[in-house]
C-alpha cells in the first residue's frame, strides 16, 4: 500500500514537472511573441518618425525654394521698373515739351484700372507701361517734337508713326501684360478715328483705352 502511494506521488510530481515545463515553454514563447511585437512596433514607430522627418525636410526645402523664387521675381520686378523709369527719362530728354507726361499717364491709367476692380499687380504693370507708352517718339526727330508752331500734315503723319515704332521696339520684351500691343493701340479711338490701325470698339485692348 505504501508503495502504491509512493508511485502515485511520483506520478503527481512528474506531472507537476511536465506542467511547469509546459508553462515555462508557453511563457517563453509568449515572451518571444511579445518581444517580436515590441520590436515590430518599434520598427513601425521608427519608420513613421523617419517618414515624418523626411516629409518635414522636403516641406522646408520646398518652402525655401518658393521663397527664393519669389525673391528672384521681386528682384526682376524691381529691375524692370528701374529700367522702364530710365527709359522714360530718356524719352523725356528727347521730347522735353511733354516732360512728366509719361508719369502722369501711368498714374492716371493705374487709378482708372483700380476703380474698375483690377488687381494691384495689373494696375502696377499698367502704370509701368504708361511710363514708356511714347517710347516710339525716339524715332521722331526732336526738332519736330519740340516745334513751337503747328505741325505740317507730313510732320503730323510722321509723329503718328510713334505708336507703331513703340510696338516694334518692345515686341520681343516679356512683360506681365501685352506691353507692345498695348502701346501700339494707345492712340486708337472707340469710333475708329484713331491710329495706326483704325481699330474701334471692343477690338481695342482695354489696357490701351485706359492709357489716356
Amino acid at each position: 500500500m505504501v508503495q502504491v502511494r509512493r508511485a502515485l506521488l511520483e506520478m503527481n510530481n512528474i506531472e507537476a514537472v511536465l506542467l511547469k515545463q509546459r508553462s515555462d515553454e508557453a511563457s517563453a514563447e509568449l515572451q518571444d511573441t511579445i518581444y517580436a511585437m515590441i520590436i515590430g512596433f518599434g520598427s513601425g514607430i521608427s519608420l513613421l518618425f523617419l517618414s515624418y522627418v523626411a516629409v518635414n525636410r522636403e516641406f522646408a526645402l520646398r518652402k525655401k525654394a518658393e521663397e527664393a523664387v519669389l525673391d528672384y521675381v521681386k528682384q526682376l520686378g524691381n529691375a524692370m521698373e528701374s529700367t522702364l523709369q530710365a527709359v522714360a527719362r530718356v524719352v523725356e530728354a528727347h521730347d522735353p515739351y511733354t516732360a512728366g507726361h509719361e508719369l502722369r499717364v501711368g498714374q492716371i491709367s493705374a487709378d482708372i484700372a483700380r476703380e474698375m476692380g483690377w488687381s494691384e499687380e495689373k494696375c502696377n504693370s499698367l502704370q509701368l507701361i504708361g511710363l514708356v507708352h511714347d517710347i516710339g517718339k525716339m524715332s521722331i526727330p526732336s526738332e519736330i517734337l519740340s516745334k513751337p508752331g503747328k505741325l505740317s500734315a507730313m510732320e503730323f503723319e510722321l509723329v503718328k508713326t510713334h505708336a507703331e515704332q513703340g510696338y516694334q521696339i518692345l515686341k520681343n520684351v516679356e512683360f506681365p501684360l501685352s506691353i507692345a500691343e498695348i502701346i501700339r493701340e494707345h492712340h486708337e479711338r472707340m469710333d475708329g478715328s484713331g491710329y495706326p490701325q483704325g481699330l474701334k470698339g471692343e477690338k481695342i485692348l482695354i489696357e490701351s483705352a485706359y492709357l489716356l
